[in-house]
């Protein structure tokens, strides 16, 4: 019962659990410069959603207004649509919200600070100040209503269904499923999709039962209620210490939360899960799960060593997105061989122009000749290493100096650790 108590009763609890918005919960910056101003959208539609935040980067001497601030959020948010007309703010629409001037009500803007109230300003000409926040309401001004406490926006931009690379089921439709474990103790991302096929409408549950049967890094165990999820090393389990929850949408941009797995999906929707405290975040931007079978030992082209156990090393220059990612074989006879010494003999090989610098234990930067692919610590981003037993079941682990047995596999992700991907 706690658990259905805990999802019919969100939408009280995201008003009264929730700590007061700052800037520090912004996820969705865009511009370029030394100072920072918040802008706040609220449509006072009485949704769950009704107002959303953005961060803006400018320099505050070249006197940047109001408008330019939409101007340029408008221009990097493909859901999001602000048209202004005679110097004044006319009409926005965003995801399924919509504004338009005199139909019913205007929209009033408005100007605050981290320390003061919402006033109304002189309209689209403001001039933006280091650590102002911009706000727009859509109010009938009898009497005007400042825009309402914020959610953080997220860019739509950064997945969408092309992305997916790991596809379930069959049929004319699809939808995308995302799990969300949001926190880890080792940085790296804990928020992954897949894609489902299907035709006319399915739900929550049987996008998440087809997934599991197919993917073999997944475990689930769900019935009426969502109860635990693991997926290669993160493990969300009911009650110990958080809840999942789960969500609709069409996008990353505009999650609400939903009644549970036996949501109705139809074509071009979006399925969520997130494992939080209450209330918990929306779903966050994910990277596509890898299907277990798409890369094979017996696909890998280059391979030292001798001996009847084998080992794959994976160095990818790219992160999780497809391209400048490489496979590598390594042969052995001893019962396990650690990462460092397998890095040592690709570089000893000389068939590839592999150089690795290894100084004090750790994987400083690797150099790939052949194809000119380079990382170097802190130039910008650093190497991180993983463990898995097949392509899609990757694990951080503790570095070069991990153990490998016959059948392991190891990567190394040039990453920005924003997560680590």
């Amino acid at each position: 019962m706690r658990k259905l108590f805990l999802v019919g009763t969100i939408s009280f609890l995201s008003v009264v659990g929730s700590a007061q918005f700052t800037q520090s919960d912004l996820i969705y910056y865009l511009g370029d410069g030394p100072d920072t101003a918040l802008f706040v959208m609220g449509f006072l539609d009485e949704t769950e959603d009704s107002s959303y935040a953005w961060g803006f980067l400018f320099d505050a001497a070249e006197e940047i207004t109001g408008a330019d601030m939409l101007a340029a959020i408008n221009a990097d948010e493909n859901q999001l649509t602000i048209e202004i007309g005679g110097g004044f703010l006319n009409n926005i629409y965003y995801n399924s919200h919509t504004g338009e001037a005199g139909a019913p009500n205007y929209w009033g803007t408005w100007s605050r600070t981290s320390e003061t109230d919402w006033e109304l300003n002189d309209g689209l000409i403001e001039v933006l100040s280091n650590g102002d926040w911009f706000g727009c309401s859509y109010t009938d001004f009898d009497s005007p209503i400042p825009p309402g406490e914020p959610i953080p926006a997220y860019e739509s931009a950064k997945y969408h269904a092309d992305n997916i690379s790991f596809w379930v089921g069959s049929g004319s439709d699809s939808a995308v499923f995302v799990i969300d474990f949001v926190t880890t103790s080792a940085g790296e991302a804990v928020s992954y999709a897949w894609g489902y096929a299907f035709d006319g409408t399915t739900n929550g549950s049987e996008m998440l039962t087809a997934i599991a049967a197919v993917d073999i890094n997944l475990e689930v165990d769900a019935g009426v209620f969502l109860n635990d999820i693991l997926f290669n090393g993160l493990v969300g389990l009911a009650g110990d210490p958080n809840y999942w929850s789960t969500w609709s949408g069409t996008n990353l941009s505009d999650w609400t939360m939903n009644a549970g797995l036996s949501t109705e999906v139809t074509n071009g929707d979006w399925f969520g899960c997130a494992y939080d405290t209450w209330p918990p975040r929306r779903p966050f931007y994910p990277i596509s799960a890898i299907n277990s079978e798409a890369f094979t030992f017996s696909e890998v082209e280059f391979i030292v060593g001798e001996g009847d156990n084998k080992a794959v090393i994976i160095l990818d220059f790219n992160e999780w997105i497809p391209g400048n990612s490489y496979a590598f074989g390594y042969q052995f006879d001893s019962e396990t061989v650690t990462a460092s010494e397998v890095l040592v003999a690709l570089e000893e090989a000389e068939l590839f122009g592999l150089s690795f610098d290894l100084g004090g234990g750790f994987l400083n930067s690797v150099v790939y000749a052949l194809t000119g692919d380079e990382g170097f610590g802190g130039s910008p981003d650093y190497w991180s290493t993983w463990s898995a037993t097949n392509v899609g079941g990757w694990e951080m682990n503790t570095g070069i100096g991990e153990a490998l047995s016959d059948g392991d596999w190891f990567a190394c992700v040039y990453t920005g650790w924003a997560p680590a991907t």
